[in-house]
């Protein structure tokens, strides 16, 4: 396919405002190179028959502006290819924690509380359609059968072998698996991750050690797997399990406690079923943190322009060859140690690094190092900057920013807005911005269960200051 330049541009423009100072530098020292400086004393014959030849080589001065000017276009930085350049990845990212005690195996749910675990942790898999995924098998201790991965088909591959016989320690051991979770997501770069706990119960001490060892980032979301009475755990041997003083142990579900962990957490707890409801509640009910992830598709990747200067700056490398003959070269590091900022320079100034990368790629840069503040004010294109400001923290601007974003569509920058207002308090302005996107589309599935829940928000805090003024009044 022969390319298309039809779209030729470049990417820095002002730096062919160097070529005409080179124009400029030609005209003056052809002139000046014309002539020996004999020629104002001595004939052109004589001159001639003397053998004597200009003091420069207007030849080489030739081929140095060429080198210069090809430099200057490269700087410039020709194009007319498209590709696509990452800017954010999806961090919408969820951890399993799969409970592998003794107590899993008891049997009050048909087969067995693991079987009926791992069938839910399968429909799971298959039901959440983005975002990466991985899951960590606990008893006496934590162990990672997968790590965060987008492909859930292999985890559920892995899930046949699981069982309490082949952990290496028997026990329950939440706190480590919740450690390790945690680890997984901090070296996934992971700035605010989902944990998953599916899980017959947690003992007290756990619990009170859960509630300081999640981190604030983290939500913990529970499954809660069992009946409502407690029963005795079955052994190999067909027995069941008991206890040094000889006493049957039963195991139930403290579907309270677990209910006010995931609470405190900022997740939610369910107790399993028999039909889907428990996974929808679950994965769907709940104003997602990473909703601006998994909605625009736009944002994991933009079209860019390929820089393609690096070819213009192979027609100079004869001209270094040539220079490595006279030792001009030399002068290159010397070039290199003028005191230059290699570090990106605020919205007024200038540095190194502008030479190199435009400001959306320094941003960009930016955000892979979750720097978003500084990527928001570095950004060009308001629609990148309201992305960044909204992974900062600042919704109020990123709200604003995404009502007049010019690269994502009007729905979405409505559904975006809305999201940003919820998250910055302001609920009501947050439902008329998603009553604008129902009324473009009405089946914008994410903006009606966005909007039912901020609705639900907003009628609990109406609620909250009702019981306040009546307590003001009482006061009084």
């Amino acid at each position: 396919m022969s390319p298309d330049f039809s779209e030729f541009h470049f990417l820095r423009p002002l730096w062919l405002g160097l070529l005409p100072v080179l124009l400029l530098l030609w005209y003056f020292t052809r002139n000046a190179l014309k002539n020996s400086g004999w020629e104002r004393y001595l004939p052109r014959q004589t001159i001639q028959a003397l053998g004597v030849t200009s003091a420069q080589n207007p030849q080489l001065l030739r081929w140095w502006l060429a080198g210069l000017s090809a430099l200057i276009l490269a700087g410039a930085g020709p194009t007319w290819i498209k590709q696509p350049v990452p800017i954010l990845k999806n961090q919408h990212a969820m951890v399993i924690i799969l409970d592998l005690s003794p107590s899993m195996l008891a049997q009050d749910l048909k087969p067995e509380r693991l079987t009926r675990a791992k069938f839910k942790l399968i429909d799971i898999l298959r039901k959440r359609k983005d975002g990466q995924i991985a899951l960590i098998a606990y008893a006496g201790d934590a162990h990672t059968v997968s790590p965060l991965t987008d492909d859930p088909a292999t985890i559920e591959s892995l899930l046949p072998a699981l069982h309490p016989n082949i952990m290496p320690s028997r026990g329950s051991n939440t706190e480590a698996a919740i450690e390790l979770a945690q680890e997984l997501l901090r070296n996934a770069r992971v700035s605010a991750g989902e944990i998953l706990l599916i899980t017959d119960g947690i003992t007290a001490g756990a619990i009170s050690n859960l509630r300081d060892l999640i981190a604030p980032e983290n939500t913990l979301s529970i499954l809660g797997v069992g009946g409502r009475e407690a029963v005795p755990i079955p052994t190999s041997n067909g027995g069941f399990l008991r206890n040094n003083q000889g006493e049957i142990v039963l195991a139930g579900l403290n579907s309270a406690a677990l209910s006010e962990l995931a609470a405190n957490s900022g997740g939610r707890f369910v107790a399993l079923q028999s039909n889907e409801a428990d996974i929808d509640y679950l994965l769907q009910d709940g104003f997602q943190r990473s909703d601006i992830a998994n909605t625009q598709s736009s944002t994991n990747a933009y079209d860019g322009w390929a820089d393609m200067g690096h070819w213009l700056v192979l027609l100079v490398l004869p001209l270094f060859a040539y220079c490595f003959r006279k030792g001009i070269i030399y002068l290159v590091p010397l070039a290199l140690l003028l005191p230059f900022d290699s570090g990106a320079a605020d919205s007024d100034g200038f540095s190194w690094v502008d030479l190199w990368q435009t400001q959306d790629q320094q941003a960009a840069r930016m955000m892979e190092q979750q720097d978003y503040s500084a990527a928001a004010e570095k950004f060009h294109r308001r629609d990148w900057t309201a992305i960044a400001n909204y992974r900062s923290g600042n919704f109020s601007e990123a709200a604003r920013q995404f009502e007049r974003a010019s690269g994502h569509s009007e729905i979405d920058g409505l559904y975006n807005k809305g999201n940003a207002l919820a998250f910055a308090g302001s609920l009501q302005p947050a439902i008329d911005a998603y009553d604008q996107v129902l009324a473009r589309r009405p089946d914008h599935t994410d903006a009606a269960h966005n909007k039912k829940v901020v609705e639900q928000l907003l009628q609990e805090q109406k609620q909250e200051q009702k019981q306040e003024q009546k307590q003001e009044q009482k006061q009084e």
